[in-house]
């Protein structure tokens, strides 16, 4: 949503001067709300089910931004690759579907066998669940590396993200 929203703001961007990065900031930013909102209803269901939320549930904002700088960075990089590429979208869409399976929200990592296991403990959307999963509800234990992997992967992806875009957007921007 972020690379799209860059993209298809190209009607603002040739008329007046706004800083592109801030519609894919401002997209991240909406996502991250939407977000917490759904965090009520999860919560109500952890509660019914007979469990209650950690101590360490407020540590969850510290998740959230991680998400929202991870996402920022890459809908940066996914929205110069948007405006050069038109079959972008496609592939990316297929990218980002295999990232989410990849991602074991709906099967525990112990089933895996070894070789699995270590490509899926190297997405970084694993660390991200897994710390989500700590912090929320007690579902899992947090270990540091998980901690470092997703405080890390969300800095460097958001620098990586905003570097890039600085120096491709003046080419870029004549192709809107």
């Amino acid at each position: 949503m972020g690379a799209d929203s860059v993209a298809s703001g190209a009607g603002v961007l040739t008329k007046v001067y706004v800083r592109p990065e801030i519609f894919a900031l401002s997209s991240t930013i909406s996502s991250a709300i939407n977000f917490f909102i759904g965090l009520i209803p999860l919560t109500a269901v952890l509660l019914i089910s007979g469990q209650t939320p950690t101590w360490k549930f407020p540590l969850v904002i510290i998740v959230v931004g991680c998400m929202t700088l991870f996402a920022t960075g890459f809908a940066l990089l996914l929205s110069i690759a948007y405006i050069n590429f038109d079959d972008s979208r496609s592939l990316i869409t297929i990218f980002l579907m295999a990232l989410q399976y990849m991602t074991p929200v709906f099967y525990p990592i112990s089933v895996l066998g070894p070789h699995t296991k270590r490509v899926i403990l190297l997405n970084p959307l694993t660390s991200y669940l897994q710390v989500f999963r700590d912090v929320f509800g007690g579902n899992a234990v947090a270990t540091f590396h998980e901690w470092l992997m997703m405080g890390g992967s969300a800095i460097a992806l958001f620098l990586i993200g905003f570097i890039v875009f600085m120096r491709k957007w003046p080419k870029v921007v004549a192709k809107l």
